[in-house]
């Protein structure tokens, strides 16, 4: 997203987009949180169904290794007896029965007796689960015991038995389970109960199959058998729902906090550089200049001011400290001098005549003070026009970007060779010390507001103590002084009598537009310092 937009035309679209991204993946995770809640209980299932299944077969194999059963495999009441009391012990087992000697037909079974002809049984085979004599049938249909529908029937010579699958499973219904065949590498065999779909559905990896709860458990003890447990996305959002309905709210919360932080931030952050920057496409349209009055302390009048940038566009009002460093972040400081220098002759020009000497102060950024603009400086028609109405421009540069060196040496003196005045801005916040200042050769040192917040006689500081140090200084360097930040009568007393020349500040004027100026060009200024305040100053 470009930094040039303006508030209207802010990226909506991605950013909306962005949201709902950020809500489908909320969303998603909680549905990922909520099949893995499912899909525990699954686990839950599938390990009750493994242990079910497990003492199915151990009755089973009871019932086939035991020499007693065996060796009675007729349908004498004897072998009866023997049957049902074996039965009565078991949960799983529904019956065992006993088959022709060499045919498929039972004759008679535990629960039933002798039966008066033999009934065939009706059934899926599994035919590569014979081995060992073992015959594996199951969806068994047996017309004389039409309620063990469904079961699954296993038999060994003539010994059969009966499994009841929906003892096995439990509670779980039977489109929500299945048991297959492997084989000892773990390959699929055959499907045996259940739902024969729910093997392929745990295997695939499809977007269907995401949705799904499913679980596989293969028991070593089993041998040749495993367990799926699965669930559809109804069900689960059923029996999630309470988890859901929390997870989507927290999830559209998360979605439109994120969209209204998102877009105060990026309307805030990208409204400002573009608006800027699309003003100074513009020949600085929004941008004005308000005038601040510098007092001569000799005579009260007015001596010069200096220029301060205000903006202000359809969309509002914005401080100088939004727009001064995007200004400079941007790479337009240049851009931004240069028309500030057309506005101020523009308006200027339609002040009339000036006082003799009028000085015109102009913050400038470091970087306009490089070499390439330098020349651009020299160059500038703004500037020259200014110049030709006895105009005297001074270029105030920060204490703190000064910098060090004989680059800023060179510089200082190219500025005073090319006709304009160096002042040393927001002086005493930096590092410089006398032999810099006589090096750079300055002509004026702006006292800082914080030194001259303090040097009311009826304030003890140590900031008001360092004052008639700054005062020395610029004394003995020979630099004429400007203090900034002057609101009170008494910091006016306290600056005549310390003898600094000029001043600026509220107590004069705060900084006004060109036609407010031009009412206060002509204004003379009670700045006269008492005996006692002096003697109070230089003691």
């Amino acid at each position: 997203m470009s930094r040039t937009a303006v508030p209207g035309s802010v990226p909506k679209f991605w950013l909306v987009a962005v949201s709902l991204f950020l809500f489908a993946l909320c969303l998603i995770s909680v549905v990922l949180l909520t099949k893995n809640e499912e899909e525990r209980e699954l686990r839950y299932e599938a390990e009750l169904l493994v242990r079910n299944v497990l003492d199915a077969l151990q009755e089973r194999e009871r019932v086939f290794r035991d020499p007693i059963l065996v060796a009675s495999g007729d349908c004498s009441e004897a072998s009866l007896a023997t049957f049902r009391e074996t039965l009565f012990g078991f949960t799983l087992l529904t019956d065992i029965v006993v088959f022709e000697e060499a045919g498929d037909a039972i004759l008679c079974s535990a629960t039933m007796g002798a039966l008066k002809e033999p009934h065939v049984v009706v059934g899926r085979e599994i035919e590569s689960l014979v081995y060992l004599h073992r015959q594996i049938i199951v969806d068994v249909r047996l017309p004389f015991l039409p309620q063990v529908a469904g079961h699954h029937l296993e038999r060994r010579r003539r010994i059969g038995v009966i499994l009841d699958p929906k003892r096995a499973r439990g509670h779980v219904p039977d489109h929500r389970w299945q048991v297959y065949s492997v084989d000892l590498s773990g390959a699929f065999i055959a499907h045996v109960h259940g739902n024969p779909m729910l093997r392929e559905l745990a295997a695939r990896n499809t977007l269907t199959s995401f949705f799904w709860a499913t679980v596989t458990h293969c028991n070593k003890d089993l041998g040749v058998f495993c367990v799926v447990t699965a669930n559809s996305p109804l069900s689960v959002a059923r029996n999630q729902r309470l988890m859901i309905v929390l997870g989507g709210l927290t999830s559209l919360c998360i979605a439109v906090l994120f969209y209204l932080v998102s877009k105060r931030s990026l309307e805030k952050r990208l409204s400002v550089s573009g608006r800027i920057l699309r003003a100074l496409r513009h020949q600085g349209k929004g941008f004005a200049c308000h005038y601040q009055p510098i007092i001569d302390m000799n005579t009260g009048r007015v001596a010069g001011c200096e220029v301060l940038a205000r903006f202000e566009d359809e969309y509002g009002r914005l401080s100088p400290l939004d727009f001064i460093h995007v200004i400079e972040r941007e790479g337009k400081s240049w851009a931004f001098t240069e028309m500030l220098f057309r506005i101020v002759l523009r308006e200027l020009e339609s002040l009339g005549s000036l006082p003799d000497g009028f000085r015109l102060s102009l913050n400038f950024y470091p970087a306009d003070l490089c070499d390439k603009n330098l020349q651009r400086i020299k160059g500038c028609s703004a500037l020259a026009g200014l110049r030709q109405r006895n105009i005297q421009i001074v270029c105030e540069i920060l204490e703190t970007g000064m910098g060090h060196g004989n680059g800023m040496v060179e510089t200082f003196r190219w500025l005073k060779q090319a006709g304009l005045d160096v002042a040393i801005d927001d002086f005493g916040t930096g590092y410089s010390n006398l032999q810099q200042l006589q090096q750079v050769d300055a002509d004026y040192l702006k006292i800082d507001k914080s030194f001259t917040d303090e040097i009311d006689p009826a304030r003890k500081s140590v900031k008001g103590s360092f004052f008639r140090h700054i005062v020395a200084i610029g004394e003995e360097a020979g630099i004429a002084m400007i203090a900034e930040g002057v609101e009170t009568p008494a910091q006016v007393q306290a600056l005549a009598a310390y003898g600094i020349p000029y001043a600026q500040g509220y107590y004069f004027s705060r900084p006004v537009p060109a036609v407010e100026f031009a009412k206060i060009i002509g204004h003379c200024y009670p700045v006269s310092a008492n005996s006692q305040v002096a003697a109070t100053a230089r003691s």
